[in-house]
């Protein structure tokens, strides 16, 4: 389990960086090689983990 809290810690991190410079989900897709529907799991899957703690 910790290397899939790794992994999604990562993810975040990868996705939160060109957020902040106000790239799109579709833009930060095509910059990371994944599709905009995995940048928006990934984006849920931050708020859930707020929302839990």
């Amino acid at each position: 389990m910790v290397e899939r809290d790794d992994y999604t810690r990562t993810a975040k991190a990868r996705v939160d960086q060109p957020a902040g410079l106000g790239l799109s989900d579709p833009g930060i897709g095509e910059l990371l090689g994944l599709s905009k529907q995995r940048i928006q799991q990934i984006r849920t899957s931050r708020s859930e983990d707020r929302q839990s703690a």
